[in-house]
């Protein structure tokens, strides 16, 4: 999704300037992008106003959640069209600055300031704060130069000292905080002397054990005693698995910096002003995504169970009505021709150890599944949605882990049959899973432990996490892509068995049709 007004946004701040030319400490507006506003579009569709942020997320004049937008056109999470045909034209770009109270200001490139059903509140003023038209400082902004004695601009040679600039650099030992009272980036500083130590991340988070800025939901973070963990869209740190059973409290660092952040200042978006951190290398999350177009809107109702035999997929095979899915030799990697037989029937073709579920944020998630035999799904795409129940068809009782996934989406790419997958039943893959009604696991060399319907979650409860997340680092610990997919069912899923679902027909999205 392309913003085209960003730019020009920045440059009519930056004609601000003619406020007071002679004045050294004039703020352009834009200088508040760091720590307190995002950039957002503009539909004034007849009279009503729809805010659109840089996620494609879409909030009314109350800045309730409205839907997505996408391919000029803002559709509700049900998939109905709100609003279409939308040009680049119809949109204006300001900026949204959240104060402490909650409320959404609105920031125009004017530097003239509303709330969000255009109510006139005042302006910015040449520090950059935003200010009522009484005079009255209603957000303050954090990047202006220090006026007491608790405040301390940056000395390191990396450092111009400019009023004009945010001067915010950093060295190895430093985060570089703009939240902290004192701004000090030498090497020597240790971010304790004012307030609790917070990084600029941008729209990611920050972790103190790498001392990186990763993505939400990174997986593969390891802590010093043997943690696996990651956070979420708010990092908040998500503990999976703790050798000393602390709820991975002792990282073997001196803090965790988001714990101790709002939402709003760990959550921002770049500017020109501001220095894009690098994310770690260990995340394999695209981030923030919208809901695929619909196909047919036609709702069904269902649920999901959950497998992993490694044989060679149903699609894998030609002549099967849809396009012909990868299938991989003993190694899990290595790509295997669509004649050669299934590790399930002695041959030597299996499934890839890259049809992983993958997560791409706190609500949205990608994965391979089965659909029932004799259908003709071979390459097409749903979008499951949780109900929050347990699967009444297969009696399961809805518990706390069910009520936790309600409302996510799943969109699946059929690559598999089962002739014992039932009607609107959708058989998940992921790894330690169950094997079901064949395995192959052993012939590609990886674990099919726990029970043969019902795999590591079976053999734990059904209702124990933690023993679902130790069994998932303990038969995978060699394979890390087959751990994460295992640890999927624990974390984005929250170990929910048998969910029910509503489902429609969707078009597949890019990452899934990648690995199909």
């Amino acid at each position: 999704m392309k913003f085209p007004f960003f730019k020009s946004l920045l440059v009519a701040g930056a004609l601000m300037l003619a406020w007071n030319c002679t004045d050294n400490t004039t703020v352009n507006p834009a200088n508040l992008l760091p720590n307190m506003a995002e950039n957002v579009q503009i539909l004034d569709q007849d009279g009503q106003k729809y805010y659109i942020t840089e996620d494609g997320k879409v909030f009314d004049e109350q800045w309730n959640a409205i839907g997505q937008f996408a391919d000029g056109k803002i559709t509700n999470d049900s998939g109905e069209t709100v609003v279409d045909n939308i040009e680049d034209g119809d949109l204006s770009g300001v900026q949204v600055v959240t104060t402490d109270n909650g409320d959404k200001l609105v920031v125009n490139g004017d530097g003239k300031v509303t709330d969000t059903e255009g109510n006139d509140v005042g302006k910015v003023d040449d520090n950059g704060d935003i200010v009522s038209n009484n005079g009255d400082v209603i957000a303050e902004n954090p990047n202006k130069p220090a006026s007491n004695a608790n405040q301390q601009t940056t000395t390191s040679s990396a450092s111009n000292g400019s009023n004009n600039k945010n001067n915010n650099t950093t060295s190895s030992a430093s985060n570089g905080s703009n939240n902290q009272n004192n701004n000090t980036t030498s090497s020597a500083s240790n971010q304790t002397q004012n307030s609790t130590a917070s990084t600029n991340c941008e729209g990611k988070c920050y972790d103190s054990v790498s001392r990186k800025c990763v993505e939400y939901w990174a997986q593969g973070l390891t802590g010093a005693h043997g943690e696996q963990y990651s956070y979420n869209n708010e990092c908040v740190l998500q503990c999976w698995h703790d050798p000393n059973k602390k709820a991975c409290a002792d990282l073997g660092v001196a803090s965790n910096p988001n714990q101790n952040q709002s939402s709003s200042s760990r959550q921002q978006a770049p500017s020109s002003n501001s220095q894009q951190q690098t994310p770690s290398s260990t995340s394999q999350y695209s981030g923030p995504a919208q809901l695929p177009k619909i196909i047919d809107g036609n709702k069904k109702y269902g649920y999901a169970t959950r497998y992993w035999d490694s044989c060679k997929p149903h699609c894998a095979w030609s002549g099967k009505g849809g396009p012909i899915a990868r299938t991989c030799q003993t190694d899990g990697v290595s790509r295997a021709s669509v004649d050669d037989a299934s590790v399930c029937d002695g041959g030597n073709a299996g499934t890839c150890f890259d049809q992983t579920p993958q997560i791409v944020n706190d609500t949205i998630a990608y994965a391979f599944a089965a659909t029932p035999g004799g259908g003709n799904d071979c390459g097409k795409c749903y979008m499951l949605t949780f109900t929050g129940t347990g699967a009444s068809a297969t009696g399961t009782p809805t518990n706390d882990h069910h009520r936790k996934i309600k409302g996510k989406h799943l969109i699946v790419m059929a690559n598999n049959i089962g002739y014992d997958v039932n009607h609107n039943q959708f058989d998940l893959m992921i790894p330690g899973g169950g094997p079901g009604k064949y395995n192959g696991c052993s012939k590609m060399g990886i674990s099919c432990a726990g029970e043969q319907y019902g795999g590591f979650l079976a053999s734990c409860g059904y209702d124990d996490k933690e023993c679902l997340i130790n069994m998932c680092n303990k038969e995978y610990a060699n394979n890390s892509s087959l751990r994460d997919g295992c640890l999927f069912l624990a974390n984005w899923m929250d170990a929910a068995n048998n969910p029910e679902i509503e489902f429609v027909q969707v078009e597949c999205p890019s990452a899934l049709s990648a690995k199909y």
